[in-house]
């Protein structure tokens, strides 16, 4: 039960700083399709730990949710995840498709504007995304 672990995880966290600290909950391990679902709406609760992190890019959730097999076919339902991650207060998230998400951010940024601007700032600034190629991670900030 990750409120367990969370509890736990408050006393043992308490003299490091935030900054130092990266929690990701794991979607897509030992968690379901609701699991999952419950961790993105509630990922703001996660922040007190320090920057959260989702790799919710192509994982078998969304496969299930939305009846794609093929794991390179769900990039267009992994940004909807993200962007749902990111509004709820997600700080970091992992994408396959480093460019696609990138050009998505800008392209929500630039039609809402203002009025979700203070997401996108908090997000472009530390963006961390991963990719994975010939079998080795890389990683780069946009």
């Amino acid at each position: 039960d990750i409120s367990v672990w969370l509890e736990f995880r408050r006393v043992l966290f308490r003299s490091i700083s935030k900054k130092k600290v990266i929690f990701d909950p794991g979607i897509g391990f030992s968690k379901g399709l609701t699991d999952s679902l419950h961790i993105i709406k509630n990922i703001n609760q996660f922040n007190e730990l320090g920057f959260t992190l989702l790799g919710l890019s192509r994982k078998s959730f969304l496969g299930k949710l939305f009846a794609i097999e093929n794991p390179k076919e769900r990039d267009a339902v992994t940004l909807g995840a993200n962007i749902a991650a990111l509004t709820n207060g997600c700080n970091i998230i992992r994408t396959h498709n480093v460019l696609l998400c990138k050009q998505f951010l800008m392209a929500f940024d630039a039609c809402l504007g203002e009025k979700w601007k203070f997401i996108l700032k908090k997000v472009m600034k530390g963006l961390l995304l991963y990719w994975v190629e010939k079998k080795s991670v890389n990683h780069r900030y946009v």
